[in-house]
């Protein structure tokens, strides 16, 4: 996403978030775009979500990737489903064949 364009872009929304009240802008830097070049993967939506929720809660942009954001991620990854993502991740395998 390092193009000239979506540069341009990125720097008009750091002035909008810097002129608005209650309004903070989130760096979508080192995040990973799908095949179709336009939307970020699932990982990438993770981490792009820990970004909100920092702006969020700190009441802060959010200019550079977390330091938390691998670890958390690793950590998401290893735990247990819940009883409906256990059911939802069956339901596809048998829609799947």
């Amino acid at each position: 996403m390092g193009t000239a364009l979506s540069l341009q872009i990125n720097k008009i929304l750091f002035k909008v978030a810097c002129n608005e009240k209650n309004c903070c802008f989130v760096t979508s830097k080192g995040l990973t775009a799908n095949p179709d070049g336009i939307h970020i993967d699932s990982i990438s939506q993770r981490k792009f979500g820990l970004r909100y929720y920092e702006a969020f809660s700190q009441q802060k942009h959010v200019l550079d990737i977390l330091d938390t954001e691998q670890e958390w991620i690793e950590k998401e990854a290893k735990r247990e489903l819940t009883k409906n993502e256990s059911i939802y991740v069956q339901s596809m395998r048998f829609a799947l064949g």
